[in-house]
This record gives C-alpha cells, sequence and structure tokens, in this order.
C-alpha cells in the first residue's frame, strides 16, 4: 500500500477525533478508565499513560504538523493482499535481483580485500587503496542511494564484483564523500563482520535499495513522490528475508 497525501490527512484526523473521544470520556484520570483501556494505554503496564495535558499536545502536534504521521501509521499499514501490485512488484524484483548476482557476481567472503580505485581529473595519477568487501559493497550502495551516482543494482554488482570501488569522477567531493560515509559507519576499510541484522549498515542499505526498486517497480498511479521514503520504511520489515537472502547468497551460503 502507498499512502497518498489524502491517505495522509485522512489516518491524521481519525487519530485526532479518536484522541478528542478519549478527552470528552475523561481517559486522561486512569481512575475512569475501563481496564481494557488503561493496559492499552500503558502498554500493559510498562509505560505512564498521558494525562489530559499530554493528550492536548499530541492534538496540537498532529494538527499542526510537529509529529510526522508516518511515525505514527507506519505499522499498522496492511500487508499486501494476494496478487496485488505491490506483491507482484516484490516478486519481480526479488526474481530481477537474484538473477543479476547469478550472471555477474560471483559468492564468496566479504572479508576479502579488493580495490578501491579514484580516477579525478586534474591529478596525474589516480587514488588507490584497498578496502573489503563488505566495505565496497556498502559504499557502492550508499552512493547510488545517497550520493547521485546514478547508478543502478547491475551497476552496483558489476562494480563489486570487477572493481570493489572504482569512481571516475570530475569532483574531489566524491572522495571526501565515500571517505566521511566509511569514517562515519566503521572507522576503518575493512569493519568486522559479524551477524546480518536489519540495523547493520550492508542489510541496511540493501533493503533501502530493493525498497526503491519495489517502488518504481509499482503503477504511477500508486506512487507519490511526495511519500518515497514513508513507503521504503512501510516496506522494509516486510522484505527483510528476502534481504537476508539475498546476503547469504552474496557469501555463498545459499541459493535462491
Amino acid at each position: 500500500m502507498t499512502m497518498t497525501a489524502a491517505d495522509i490527512d485522512q489516518i491524521k484526523h481519525t487519530i485526532i477525533a479518536a484522541l478528542r473521544t478519549y478527552q470528552q470520556e475523561g481517559y486522561g484520570d486512569p481512575d475512569q478508565r475501563p481496564r481494557d483501556i488503561h493496559d492499552l494505554a500503558t502498554n500493559g503496564g510498562d509505560q505512564i499513560s498521558m494525562d489530559d495535558e499530554g493528550i492536548e499536545e499530541l492534538c496540537q502536534m498532529l494538527n499542526f504538523g510537529d509529529l510526522e504521521i508516518k511515525e505514527v501509521v507506519k505499522d499498522f499499514l496492511p500487508e499486501p493482499a494476494l496478487g496485488s501490485p505491490l506483491e507482484e512488484a516484490v516478486a519481480e524484483i526479488r526474481t530481477e535481483y537474484f538473477e543479476i548476482l547469478e550472471r555477474e557476481y560471483t559468492p564468496g567472503s566479504l572479508d576479502e580485500i579488493v580495490g578501491f580505485e579514484f580516477q579525478l581529473d586534474g591529478l596525474p595519477e589516480g587514488l588507490t587503496t584497498r578496502g573489503s568487501r563488505y566495505a565496497a559493497w556498502c559504499v557502492n550502495l550508499q552512493g547510488i542511494l545517497h550520493m547521485d551516482w546514478g547508478l543502478g543494482f547491475y551497476e552496483v554488482v558489476d562494480f563489486t564484483q570487477n572493481h570493489g570501488v572504482y569512481i571516475e569522477q570530475n569532483d574531489l567531493n566524491f572522495v571526501s564523500e565515500v571517505f566521511e560515509f566509511l569514517n562515519n559507519e566503521f572507522g576503518t576499510l575493512t569493519p568486522e563482520i559479524t551477524e546480518h541484522t536489519p540495523e547493520t549498515t550492508l542489510h541496511r542499505l540493501l533493503t533501502e535499495q530493493f525498497a526503491i526498486s519495489v517502488y518504481y517497480k509499482l503503477p504511477e498511479s500508486q506512487r507519490d513522490p511526495v511519500q518515497r521514503e514513508a513507503f521504503v520504511e512501510m516496506l522494509a520489515p516486510r522484505v527483510s528475508k528476502i534481504v537476508d537472502d539475498l546476503i547469504r547468497w552474496i557469501e555463498g551460503k545459499s541459493t535462491s
């Protein structure tokens, strides 16, 4: 499900209406609440519930845009129905990504050391260093997602396989962006790899790239550019298992 601006507005006002009803019933006072409502408000006693002042502040935050609605509703979006455009798009991108890997990539250890090469206008020689293939995957994904490299998943796989990291540009900023990213994420070009979880860098970036590919596979009428970030957040937990499988394939631990 891709939420349009109208969907967001509808959800926001439904939540506000529910909060106002909560206020009118006097449920800001814990003693006035039915037990089941109190359990919900306190998460079974794990949280201190909001009083009337807190509820009023929450309503105002929703009304005036100080609280992004995507953070409130993203966990409650319905699963895609069987045969839905979203489900079909996920299946198509999964097949596409595995086919690219099978054609263009040789599975193996992400600890392998590979080249990092930068060819820049104005320099008599290229800049070269070495880092792990794990770092190369992360740099190349970060490049297409957040550094305007203008590549796609095929190019990420091809570069990571055949070059590690290879950048041919006329701007030194491309070098600084790469090393700033590596420093912020790892502090090294050979990060230690433990287990892969949705919070680790490769898993997170591959999930983002996969979700964006799904987004652009959807019919144009179902895409809202303003909501692309919210779509990625919504889809991420639903494709986590696919990303797990992709990483296992990359490491040579399973097949598609």
